[in-house]
């Protein structure tokens, strides 16, 4: 406490010193931060990408008029490590989902009584 009293810039972080995140390195804990976003109109529109934890994944949207519902299959494959999980944020207008994915499989996510 003394030292910084006495000069208030003794351990200021300078550029070097910096946790970076890159896709390429290591620390990577920071893969938290989104990246990737899309945008599926249609019904049976597809968006297939690879994410930092999962080689594969396919996201499928369809539309139920009749029963004012959007559903959104999440198809993942090629688990590159077995603690990393991904973060995936689901939006429709006012409705949105926040879901932790760790597994290789099918997930699938329903948005009832739209109006």
């Amino acid at each position: 406490m003394l030292k910084y009293q006495q000069n208030p810039d003794w351990r200021r972080l300078t550029g070097s010193e910096y946790i970076q995140c890159a896709r390429e390195t290591d620390p990577e804990f920071l893969d938290f931060f989104g990246q990737l976003s899309a945008l599926l109109t249609e019904k049976n529109s597809t968006w297939s990408f690879e994410s930092p934890c999962f080689k594969n994944n396919t996201f499928v949207i369809d539309f139920d008029d009749a029963k004012k519902e959007i559903t959104v299959n999440h198809h993942t494959t090629g688990h590159k490590n077995f603690i990393c999980g991904d973060g995936i944020i689901l939006s429709i207008m006012s409705n949105y989902h926040v879901e932790a994915v760790y597994l290789d499989g099918h997930h699938k996510y329903v948005f009832k009584d739209l109006t």
